[in-house]
């Protein structure tokens, strides 16, 4: 069936990597791509011509990347939340302003820039326009520690200090919130190594050793649904920088952990367990009762003689 619905004549092109590919794989750093080519772009993948849909492949069009574990800088099969739209939105209206080695690039961990060309011109090359991917070396690593904390509780203010240039997010972050009495690290000068890093979709596990205390920055978007622990113990999510999340960590050596783990899952999970036990419940019931009549139907009828 795979094989009529194909309209592409190498049945495997899904599958095979292209060079572009095979680059950002070779990179075993934890890291994001900003690819020029929006999910509009996505025509690309009706047109019957191999070349190009390998090349939109390697411009990681749409959710291309998905299938190789390629995080792409903004991705379009999942869940958005207000205030994600909120930021990406102030940040594409300014983009054409921002250079590669800006620093909210730097802290969204955008490794790599992809370009080559409007789609119309691949078009006409046939797939055939080279790709330029461009290395951003100075961008954060998804996990970082900073020592200083700025308290900002409007988007007009977290904005107009996230989005200057004057900003330097690898030593301070904006914390979203309405009480100033939040923990602040002894000095702005931290030395810190991550020893171990396990990354997956539900769990993030990091082991680190810090001379001082600060705030270890988690560049993931700040979601419901995630806890934060230290040492086994649960500590406080702060929003960061507008869409991401940090913890207040102290200095010495920690293993910290987070995990998805949302209240409505729970909530779900006790739910589908108390219907499966009423239903077994009203299943047993109703097998005892159709037994009782069987067995009332089975038993014979009692004579009664009345005597005068």
């Amino acid at each position: 069936m795979f094989k009529e619905l194909n309209h592409y004549s190498n049945e495997n092109i899904y599958k095979e990597k292209t060079d572009v590919i095979k680059f950002l794989e070779s990179d075993k750093d934890l890291f994001r791509v900003a690819t020029k080519y929006s999910n509009a772009q996505q025509f690309l993948y009706g047109f019957k011509s191999d070349p190009v849909f390998s090349w939109a492949k390697s411009a990681l069009i749409g959710e291309t990347s998905f299938p190789f574990h390629i995080f792409k800088l903004v991705g379009g099969g999942e869940l958005k939340i207000n205030y994600y739209i909120e930021f990406w939105k102030y940040l594409i209206n300014n983009f054409s302003t921002l250079p590669i080695s800006s620093n909210i690039l730097n802290l969204l961990n955008v490794k790599y820039t992809i370009d080559g060309g409007n789609t119309e011109s691949i078009l006409f090359h046939n797939g055939s326009k080279k790709l330029i991917v461009t290395e951003n070396n100075k961008c954060l690593p998804r996990v970082f520690v900073v020592g200083k904390a700025s308290i900002l509780s409007s988007k007009e203010d977290i904005f107009s200090k996230l989005f200057n240039e004057n900003f330097e997010p690898s030593r301070e972050i904006i914390i979203e919130a309405q009480e100033n009495d939040i923990d602040k690290p002894s000095s702005e000068e931290i030395n810190y190594k991550i020893k171990n890093l396990e990354y997956t979709s539900n769990k993030i596990t990091i082991d680190i050793e810090l001379n001082n205390n600060g705030f270890l920055v988690l560049g993931d978007t700040y979601y419901p649904g995630w806890k934060a622990y230290i040492g086994g113990k649960e500590t406080k999510i702060y929003k960061t920088n507008y869409i991401m999340r940090s913890i207040f960590i102290k200095k010495g050596v920690h293993k910290v952990e987070f995990i998805y783990n949302p209240s409505s899952f729970k909530i779900g999970y006790i739910t589908t367990l108390s219907t499966v036990f009423v239903l077994i419940v009203l299943g047993i019931l109703k097998y005892y009762k159709y037994m009782q009549n069987k067995k009332r139907l089975k038993s014979p009828p009692t004579l009664s003689i009345m005597y005068k």
